[in-house]
C-alpha cells in the first residue's frame, strides 16, 4: 500500500456534528430557505456545511469556481427496486460547482444546499 502525504497547503480537520447541531442547522436552513417545498436531508446539510466551512477557511477569490464531489446511492430510485444487498453499479458521482463568493456569504450554507438539492432532484 502506498503512503500518501497531504500537500502542505491542504486543509485537514475533523468535525463532529452532534444530532442537536444538525437539528439546529436544518432549522436555520429551513427558516432562510423561504420556500415551502424546500427539503434538506441530513446528509446534504452536512455536506453543505462542510463545503462552506472549507471555502471560508481557504478564502479563494469571490469569482473562483469551487467544486464539491461525493458519491450518491441510486438504489432507492430504481423501479423495480433492487434488494438492499445489491451494491454494484448504483453508485453515482454527484458533482456541484459554485462561485466561492456565493458560498462565503452569510447565507452560504443555504446556497450550497440549494445547489445540492437541485442536483439531487
Amino acid at each position: 500500500m502506498m503512503v500518501q502525504f497531504a500537500h502542505p497547503d491542504a486543509v485537514i480537520g475533523t468535525m463532529a456534528i452532534t444530532a442537536d447541531d444538525l437539528r439546529k442547522l436544518k432549522a436555520m436552513i429551513s427558516s432562510k430557505a423561504k420556500n415551502a417545498s424546500f427539503h434538506c436531508s441530513e446528509i446534504v446539510a452536512t455536506y453543505a456545511y462542510a463545503w462552506v466551512s472549507y471555502i471560508k477557511a481557504r478564502a479563494p477569490s469571490a469569482e473562483s469556481i469551487v467544486h464539491l464531489v461525493f458519491a450518491g446511492n441510486c438504489r432507492g430510485r430504481l423501479q423495480p427496486t433492487l434488494p438492499a444487498e445489491y451494491f454494484d453499479n448504483c453508485i453515482i458521482t454527484i458533482f456541484y460547482e459554485a462561485k466561492a463568493g456565493d458560498l462565503a456569504g452569510e447565507d452560504g450554507v443555504v446556497v450550497a444546499i440549494r445547489i445540492a438539492s437541485e442536483g439531487i432532484e
